[in-house]
């Protein structure tokens, strides 16, 4: 059993990878990491804003898109948080929390890549730069290996490969293209459809915001053609020409991606007072038309050009303060109306409908913004394929981890602390026993 677990050969030196390789190294195994760039943990480094969220003490099941089974949940029952904390700790990352979400004390995400390469290399472990694996072989009798993994022109033997090559998210700045689906399939595992997941999204409605755009607060709804509730989300949305970002569109963008592809429509819809209960709202409306209805427009001659366009008595003037002055131009423009139209020439009931428009504000989506911007992947290697300590069922000894498996997290660390967990889960595997 021992002769099993000496060699071990990771593919990928990203976050996962970097983990396991720590764990591997400091276990005493003999741990090459076969990294595709010049470095290291391109993405990780990126990560959070260059903040690097490492993980959330929020850590439920509904907080991961997992297609089948329950197994994320056990795993991360068995490498959680305090496991991820007392991991870095150990080598010499500080975190601290921040009303539940984990980051390092440092603030500083490159400072966890470099921190991980330092405990790895300290430990033993060998990392070979600009080395793209390209299939995992059975081993041969004159290595005496379990395994082979072929590059472009070396071979790598190894008792037990570590598949950590990452999803598809990010291949500008990461170089990430999916090697490891395709390795994976070739060893009989499924690979489950792939969609880009925290991303923004596309719209082609004309009059979002130009230049920089806004942010607001809003509930972020999303519906499919026939009116269904597809999701539904809180915080910042950010407008700009083209396409609605943000954490809450973020959080949704793979269901939307998934929802485009198999043909249905879906459409976006902003309350822009989302903490306010329709009751409340309703008189909010009733108040702003009883006591700003009333008011009677200037005079030609009493109004200034240099002036707002915001006048007294003028439908401008009624919505200053309402909500942002882009959002007003959306409104207005779909009503066919104008900053400048007289407050007396509009109904109560036209301004009740008008003031209740920001509550669901819509915007048809067409699209997402794709991997090349998304930071995390849905789909992947199928974990009816692995076994409880992801391993391959049809290639024992190969163990896939990370992004690479069809398990995706919500914003705000829990695609990180899947990195971990599935690394420490591998780790334990190879060194237990």
């Amino acid at each position: 059993m021992e002769r099993e677990k000496r060699n071990i050969v990771i593919i990928g030196g990203g976050a996962a990878g970097l983990c396991a390789g720590v764990l591997c190294a400091r276990a005493g195994l003999t741990v090459t990491l076969l990294e595709k760039t010049e470095v290291c943990g391109r993405k990780l480094s990126m990560t959070g804003n260059g903040r690097c969220n490492l993980s959330n003490l929020r850590m439920e099941a509904s907080c991961f898109d997992v297609a089948e089974g329950s197994l994320p949940e056990r795993l991360l029952g068995r490498f959680g948080v305090q496991e991820t904390i007392s991991f870095f700790s150990a080598v010499g990352i500080l975190v601290r929390d921040e009303e539940g979400y984990l980051y390092p004390v440092s603030g500083q995400a490159q400072s966890v890549t470099e921190a991980l390469v330092n405990a790895y290399l300290a430990a033993g472990g060998n990392i070979v730069y600009r080395r793209q694996a390209k299939e995992i072989l059975p081993g041969t009798e004159e290595d005496g290996s379990r395994w082979t993994v072929r590059t472009a022109g070396e071979c790598y033997p190894a008792d037990a490969v570590i598949l950590a090559s990452g999803g598809l998210s990010g291949p500008k700045n990461t170089k990430s293209t999916g090697d490891g689906y395709y390795i994976a399939e070739r060893l009989g595992a499924s690979v489950t459809q792939t969609y880009p997941a925290l991303c923004g999204l596309q719209s082609p409605d004309a009059l979002l915001p130009k230049e920089s755009g806004v942010r607001v607060r809003a509930r972020v709804s999303f519906f499919g053609e026939d009116e269904s509730l597809l999701a539904e989300e809180r915080g910042e949305v950010q407008l700009t020409a083209g396409r609605v970002s943000g954490i809450p569109v973020m959080q949704a963008s793979s269901l939307v991606a998934k929802t485009l592809a198999e043909g249905r429509r879906v459409t976006l819809s902003l309350d822009l007072f989302p903490e306010t209960e329709d009751a409340a709202f309703a008189e909010t409306v009733a108040g702003r038309i009883r006591d700003l209805s009333g008011i009677q427009p200037l005079r030609t001659e009493e109004a200034s050009s240099g002036e707002s366009a915001a006048k007294p008595g003028t439908l401008g003037g009624f919505l200053l303060g309402f909500a942002h002055s882009a959002i007003h131009h959306i409104i207005l423009e779909r009503y066919a109306l104008s900053a400048d139209t007289p407050l007396t020439e509009l109904p109560e009931s036209r301004l009740s409908e008008l003031l209740h428009a920001y509550r669901n504000l819509r915007f048809t989506v067409s699209g997402t913004d794709g991997f090349a911007h998304a930071q995390a992947t849905e789909g992947g290697i199928a974990l009816s394929s692995l076994t409880e300590e992801l391993e391959l069922k049809t290639a024992p000894g190969v163990y896939c981890i990370g992004e690479l498996v069809d398990v995706c997290g919500r914003c705000g660390g829990y695609n990180l602390q899947w990195a971990w967990t599935s690394a420490m889960c591998a780790a334990k595997a190879l060194t237990s026993g």
